[in-house]
């Protein structure tokens, strides 16, 4: 879905952005990473995904929006959501059965610490997926993530960060085309 003249426009404007991409990584590196969002069809605009210097070489990071995006052009997308499971929450109940997976969510006044954080999304066929991880699990996945300090989104905007963490987690089960 996206033309060969829009992706090197984009990826030549990510260099031009980002110049260690040119002078601190390895060509080949970078090549294969842009191969990789190729594959992804997604664009290396910041947005959709990017790509970044790592150690010398290039790595290729879908965003959450872009794996978003390719949920929704699948052909299956009818909506999707993410939020947190809260302490004053009056209903919060994720099960299965015989007959499927199954999700209550019923917020209360949005005070509460946050106890786990759920995605969860529904094709037009009438799949439905849902992931819920835990406040020990999202510990570990901000202690993995290579943003740290101060200024780290993890440490400005926590809840934003885990919203993107489980919408991350439950594109790995979505319809992609």
């Amino acid at each position: 879905g996206i033309s060969p003249d829009r992706f090197i426009r984009t990826a030549i404007t990510a260099a031009q952005m980002q110049q260690e991409l040119i002078t601190d990584v390895s060509f080949q590196s970078l090549w294969v990473e842009l191969l990789k969002a190729c594959r992804d069809r997604l664009l290396p605009d910041g947005r959709q995904g990017a790509i970044v210097p790592f150690k010398g070489k290039a790595k290729w990071l879908p965003m959450y929006r872009g794996l978003i995006d390719r949920f929704e052009q699948s052909g299956e997308f009818k909506w999707i959501h993410a939020d947190h499971h809260r302490a004053d929450d009056r209903e919060f109940e994720v099960w299965v059965d015989e007959r499927g997976q199954h999700f209550m969510h019923r917020p209360g006044p949005r005070e509460g610490a946050v106890i786990e954080t759920y995605a969860c999304a529904m094709t037009k066929s009438g799949g439905f997926f849902v992931t819920v991880v835990s406040e020990p699990d999202m510990q570990r996945i901000r202690n993995v993530s290579r943003a740290r300090g101060e200024d780290s989104p993890w440490a400005q905007w926590p809840d934003q960060m885990k919203l993107k963490s489980a919408l991350r987690r439950l594109c790995k089960l979505l319809p992609m085309p």
